[in-house]
């Protein structure tokens, strides 16, 4: 029902890692697969959402591992147990800046504002579809539509707030208004094909 902010994510490897772009990276996939391992915060996450469609969109197989969040992804990196980490731009952002870690792309199809220089994954990987994650806000679906017409006024007066706006930069996430319920709808009835198709891709099952 409303959109309260994006979640961006980030590919990252160490800072001294031989991969300088995510083609690079591809490209050692694509001559031997299995042959870059790639972690993300657990099964079913956004990361892994991410990571399977980049191996989705490139036709090539990486080694996917699974860690419980975002201390188990850095201890690895800095470790060298693996050699790509798709996590959240909030956690890695610190670590980008000391060049402790390095920025290969940033996720969905629009450039970080904290890291403009650093391209999305849409221009980056072939027909990378676009996927960003994002924290939203639902209602019962028995809900009057009275209701639901007040709650996207007022939510919209939070996410355009200088206030929020401001939480929002540091690390480039954005937020969405939507001027009806049926606006609102036909947005998010647009995304659940795109994470459905991921999910059968991944063979994930709900447990």
């Amino acid at each position: 029902m409303a959109y309260l902010s994006s979640f961006p994510y980030i590919f990252v490897v160490p800072g001294d890692s031989k991969y300088a772009t995510i083609k690079e990276l591809t490209t050692q996939l694509r001559a031997q697969p299995g042959s870059v391992s790639w972690a993300f915060g657990g099964n079913g996450t956004l990361g892994h959402f991410l990571g399977v469609a980049m191996e989705r969109s490139e036709k090539i197989k990486g080694t996917p591992v699974s860690y419980r969040g975002g201390p188990d992804l850095l201890t690895a990196l800095g470790g060298k147990q693996v050699d790509m980490a798709i996590m959240s731009v909030q956690s890695s952002l610190p670590l980008i800046a000391q060049g402790r870690l390095k920025a290969l792309a940033v996720s969905g199809d629009t450039r970080n504002k904290t890291l403009p220089q650093i391209p999305a994954a849409n221009e980056v990987i072939a027909n990378y579809p676009s996927i960003i994650g994002f924290v939203a806000l639902y209602a019962p679906i028995n809900t009057p539509i009275r209701q639901v017409e007040q709650l996207i006024r007022e939510v919209n007066k939070v996410v355009t707030s200088e206030e929020y706006t401001k939480r929002l930069d540091k690390d480039g996430s954005m937020a969405k208004t939507f001027n009806t319920p049926i606006e609102a709808k036909d947005f998010f009835d647009k995304e659940g094909p795109k994470w459905e198709a991921l999910t059968v891709e991944a063979g994930l099952k709900v447990e």
